[in-house]
């Protein structure tokens, strides 16, 4: 099996600069996806459970859209 994190947390980040997400939420998702990256590189989850957290919080990302009238 292989994943990118960095270009699942590119296409959080993506998603917020087009305006289609909210930058405080994909901006912590952002960062749940390198904690899964780190956790799995530490040993510490297996890498389909890092796979799995990853994918999660990048959906998620796309669930939240901006807030109208505030900049991103």
């Amino acid at each position: 099996m292989t994943f990118d994190f960095a270009a699942s947390r590119q296409r959080i980040r993506a998603g917020w600069t087009a305006g289609r997400t909210c930058r405080l939420v994909s901006r912590g998702l952002a960062a749940r996806v390198s904690e899964a990256e780190r956790a799995w590189q530490a040993g510490q989850l297996p890498l389909d459970r890092a796979v799995a957290l990853a994918s999660e919080a990048e959906a998620v990302s796309f669930s939240f859209g901006p807030i109208p009238g505030r900049q991103q």
